[in-house]
Parts: structure tokens; sequence; C-alpha cells
């Protein structure tokens, strides 16, 4: 596989993908765990290019940043506050995998495929210092990470255990905008939709790569589909 552009020390711009672009799909859908956008999975779903150490403590997350930055975006206010809770087993391993460094980077407007090295090495230093996040097409955000950033290994959700949940205040305390992710494997990135006390819905976020758009260049709906294409 090509390795993805390193591209330059912009974040990807907001409206390059607006958080509407997703499918739809629940927690008993096979088809939430084998299609994309209505095509079968590519073999480049599976095997793509982003930061270490995990694809579902690092990239996943990242992702789920990332998407949260658009969809505060189109709220179109500046909030006082910004919380992150790390839950299951992104809570236990969270520090381990750099899981609150890659939610802040996607917060940032950053891609796991695209953002430059030198960025994510200092990345949390630099916000911690500043006390204030550059939330990407919203602004300046304050930020105590020793408070904001919550690590609950205890809390688990009930559609997968890396959950994580991401709240925005404005200056009265009351929430502005909120999205709860699932990071699946992968680095792919479901959100929970629908209400907390029912059944849990949810839907499957786009991936980022420039194939997401059009046709799978490798498809596969089964296994031996996957290791023909493998071999």
């Amino acid at each position: 596989m090509e390795p993805a552009a390193a591209g330059d020390s912009e974040p990807t711009p907001v409206g390059a993908q607006g958080p509407e672009s997703v499918s739809t799909g629940d927690s008993h859908s096979d088809e939430l765990g084998r299609t994309l956008n209505g095509r079968p999975l590519s073999v480049r779903d599976m095997f793509r290019v982003g930061i270490g150490p995990s694809s579902s403590h690092t990239v996943g997350p990242m992702r789920a940043g990332n998407h949260f930055a658009r969809k505060l975006a189109c709220v179109g206010r500046v909030p006082s506050r910004v919380t992150i809770e790390l839950m299951g087993s992104l809570g236990a391993t969270g520090k381990g995998h750099s899981t609150d460094r890659a939610v802040l980077l996607g917060l940032g407007g950053f891609l796991p495929e695209s953002v430059p090295v030198a960025v994510v090495d200092t990345y949390m230093e630099k916000v911690a210092e500043a006390r204030e996040l550059s939330i990407q097409g919203v602004g300046a955000v304050p930020i105590n990470l020793e408070r904001d950033v919550m690590f609950l290994p205890g809390k688990i959700l009930p559609f997968h255990v890396n959950a994580l949940t991401i709240t925005a205040f404005g200056e009265d305390g009351n929430a502005i905008a909120a999205g709860t992710y699932y990071s699946t494997g992968g680095g792919f990135v479901s959100e929970e939709i629908g209400e907390p006390e029912g059944e849990c819905r949810v839907r499957q976020l786009d991936s980022s790569e420039p194939e997401a758009a059009g046709p799978a260049p490798y498809p596969y709906t089964t296994a031996k589909e996957l290791l023909k294409l493998c071999e």
C-alpha cells in the first residue's frame, strides 16, 4: 500500500468532510461491521497509515476528536470548557496508548494519516503549557488537562468497551454540544445516536481516506475473500 501523504503542519480544514457524512446503523446490524457507506469493506480500509501505537486506542479516538471539532464548528459558539471522558479500555490503557493526546490532536483538526511527527511529539506539552486548546474551526478554549481529561476504566458503555465522550460547555455551565464515540478497532469509529436510556444505536463515521468516496479498490465481505486478496 502506498503511504498517505505526509502533509504539512496545518490541520485538515473544517468542511473538507462535514460531520453529516455518516452512514446509519444500529448495534444489532451486521452491515455496520462489514460495510462502509453502503459499500463492502476494502483491504485499504483494514491496512491504513496512522499514528501509533494502536488503531483502536489512538487512530480511532483521533478521528472521533476530529469529528467532534467539525460538529462543534457547526454550532457556531466558542465553549468555555471542553471535557473528554475516556471509558472502559480507553480509560484503562489510555495513558500508555496516548489516547488523550490523540483526542486533543483530533480536536485540533489533525488526522492520523497526515499529522506531522513533530506536531505529535510536542502537542501535549504545548497544550499543557498554554492551558488552552485551539479547536479547529472554533477557536481557543481553556483546558486543564488534569481536570478536563478523565480516565474512567470502570465506566463501560453498552455498545463497545472502547468508548469516549466529548462535551463542550457554555459560560453558563450547560452543554452546548456532546458526542459519544466507540473506537471499534482498525481505526473505525461509530457515534452513538438516540436516547441514552434506550437501546444503544450508533452510526459509523466515514473514513477520511480518498477512496472512501468511490468504489472500494479491493472489496470483500467475508474472511475468505479477504485472505484471497491478501495473498
